[in-house]
């Protein structure tokens, strides 16, 4: 029951958060922002979600000191979807890693799972709202298929992207790319 109760309380805040994304006057407080501490704090909020499962989030951080021009909450909230997705999708005993990298003027932050990965088929729609792919309607893994269109709508007001692939050894990957400021402290 305690289970189930919390399930149901994470379903709860995604609605809320969906209705929150579709209204946009949820404004954002932008600041200059270090882009490795929100990686890391996500990442700790994951090893909480990640316990139950028996998944091991490993995180890899290059340390450049990127800075971002960015809402830390927002930016932490959309990590923290991808790296559920990733647990949730990930079998016992594996590793979910989140890593971070520059590329080109862009910093880049990875999260890539162990798990079957996506269908092909789906890979083309699942940063719609209320999409949940083929095999999620009849697995153990819930949702409601809006936490990706929630982290896509976040990622894309801090002017960055996201995408979702496979990996060639197995399993999926999700892309984040964000606009680096120029300095360093």
């Amino acid at each position: 029951i305690q289970g189930q109760a919390a399930e149901l309380g994470h379903l709860l805040e995604d609605l809320l958060e969906f209705a929150r994304s579709a209204a946009e006057d949820q404004p954002y407080e932008m600041a200059d922002t270090q882009l490795d501490e929100v990686v890391a704090a996500a990442a700790q909020e994951a090893q909480t979600l990640a316990a139950p499962r028996e998944v091991r989030v490993r995180l890899q951080l290059d340390d450049q000191r990127r800075h971002l021009d960015a809402d830390f909450r927002r930016l932490k909230q959309a990590l923290i979807i991808g790296l559920d997705n990733a647990i949730k999708h990930s079998p016992p005993g594996t590793t979910v890693t989140i890593s971070t990298a520059t590329e080109g003027q862009n910093a880049r932050v990875s999260i890539l799972d162990e798990g079957a990965g996506v269908d092909e088929a789906d890979l083309p729609r699942v940063f719609e709202r209320f999409y949940r792919g083929r095999d999620e309607e009849d697995s153990l893994v819930s949702g409601l298929g809006i936490g990706l269109a929630i982290a896509k709508d976040i990622i894309e007001r801090h002017g960055g992207s996201i995408s979702l692939s496979n990996r060639v050894e197995g399993g999926a990957a999700l892309a984040i790319l964000l606009p680096v400021e120029h300095h360093t402290a």
